[in-house]
């Protein structure tokens, strides 16, 4: 009866300290892992914005100048008319 103890002692020591260790070691690799990947992330989804917004954009000074020049010639066809 006291070995079975004196045994269950030993092992929990073993498994505390292995897990103590364990979670010591892992916890510094593991905070510069996710700086780099979202780093790369953010940069990733920067490039995939820019290269959707510039068509975006380009389109819509198109729209605007179109519409412009629609109300130019509204305008003059009723200076026109009148």
């Amino acid at each position: 009866m006291q070995q079975q103890k004196n045994f269950i002692f030993w092992l929990s020591a073993l498994v505390l300290s292995v897990s103590l260790l364990c979670s010591g070691c892992s916890s510094d690799t593991e905070k510069e892992q996710p700086t780099k990947i979202k780093q790369f992330t953010d940069h990733t989804a920067k490039q995939a914005v820019d290269h959707i917004r510039k068509p975006m954009d380009k389109a819509r000074q198109a729209q605007a100048l179109v519409n412009a020049h629609t109300r130019d010639i509204e305008q003059a066809v009723d200076q026109e008319a009148q």
